[in-house]
């Protein structure tokens, strides 16, 4: 039986590998091969915690360890960007569930108003896929099976997926993965032997942005 489960954990760790290399020698005209994927734990975890928003002080990044899923605590960088996102709803005259029952807007262009909200989310996102983890491993189940794969995490799309399941899971955000056969073995590696997420600084950037002043971020 382990010998079974060790067996199909390889498959499962090579298989996109597997995919891109067949695809590279049918097509040789290809260099670049990036997924357009959902995010369906999501809303999961930024409900878990926007929870704990009032309910737990920030603390020190120096006396808490990094911050996980079954944490109970919410860091400083945490609290500000889950404090962003409440004062951008509040802001737009949305709930916290308006992201996740239709897209906010629509058309390409985000209205000012909405601009905050989604720059909030996108942050969080962020936050979600690099950060919340697992014993090491990322929580969402789609981010593991591609970095296991030895993908790098290349962007956060808005709005890539509007349809209701799309809003349901990820407020219509989905995620770019990117397979580079150059890559592919070290990502595998550094993320199974330590956890490291292979990112672009796009996605980092997100993370370490400014988070608006309270006042004069949001105008009407």
């Amino acid at each position: 039986m382990a010998q079974s489960v060790k067996r199909a954990r390889h498959h499962d760790t090579y298989l996109c590998s597997s995919v891109v290399e067949k695809l590279r020698i049918d097509s040789p005209q290809l260099r670049t091969f990036v997924t357009l994927s959902p995010v369906p734990g999501f809303r999961a975890w930024l409900t878990s915690r926007y929870a704990l928003l009032d309910g737990a002080p920030p603390r020190s990044p120096a006396s808490t360890p990094s911050p996980t899923h079954t944490s109970t605590f919410v860091d400083p960088a945490e609290h500000a960007a889950l404090r962003a996102f409440q004062r951008a709803l509040d802001h737009a005259h949305l709930t916290f569930d308006s992201p996740f029952t239709a897209p906010i807007h629509s058309g390409n262009e985000c209205p000012p108003t909405l601009l905050p909200v989604k720059k909030a989310l996108m942050r969080l996102m962020a936050r979600y896929l690099l950060l919340a983890r697992k014993r090491q491993q990322a929580l969402d189940p789609v981010a593991a099976f591609h970095l296991r794969n030895g993908a790098r995490l290349l962007s956060v799309r808005w709005l890539a997926n509007p349809t209701e399941r799309g809003c349901q899971e990820s407020a219509g955000m989905m995620v770019n993965y990117q397979y580079e056969i150059a890559e592919i073995e070290r990502n595998h590696s550094r993320y199974v032997g330590e956890g490291v997420i292979a990112a672009n600084e796009e996605v980092h950037a997100l993370i370490s942005d400014a988070v608006e002043d309270e006042e004069g971020s949001f105008t009407s």
